[in-house]
């Protein structure tokens, strides 16, 4: 008589909660900080940014799978005006412990309510670790 016991691994695909990005990642010459509150602050060219990218920090995602926040931000007040140019700087967090940064810059193109903002350039800020 054979015998055959197999055992489920409950860690085959992990979850990281938002809670678990929270610290002070560095990357690249440079860094920046998520709150408990789930802001995200750095300084990029001399304009320092701080807007909240996490509203509910119990929210999971799949380690591995690659979760991702916009945040736009300006040294001025970008309004929807032809012409007028923005920044996102984008977040790709692969997993509690790394995450990836770039930087787009946008123009806006026609009015509103038909307009839209374009990408004029992407930049790569590097990587990250906590």
């Amino acid at each position: 008589m054979a015998l055959s016991i197999s055992c489920k691994n409950d860690e085959t695909n992990p979850t990281i909660k938002y809670s678990d990005l929270v610290g002070t990642w560095m990357g690249s010459g440079n860094s920046f900080t998520i709150s408990s509150s789930g802001y995200v602050n750095f300084t990029y060219e001399g304009t320092t940014y701080d807007n909240l990218i996490l509203d509910n920090m119990d929210y999971e995602f799949i380690e591995g799978a690659v979760s991702s926040f916009n945040s736009g931000y300006s040294d001025t007040i970008p309004n929807y005006v032809e012409g007028n140019t923005r920044k996102q700087a984008i977040f790709y967090f692969h997993s509690s412990s790394s995450c990836t940064v770039t930087i787009r810059e946008e123009k806006y193109s026609g009015t509103l309510p038909n307009g839209s903002w374009q990408t004029q350039n992407t930049i790569s800020v590097g990587n990250f670790t906590k």
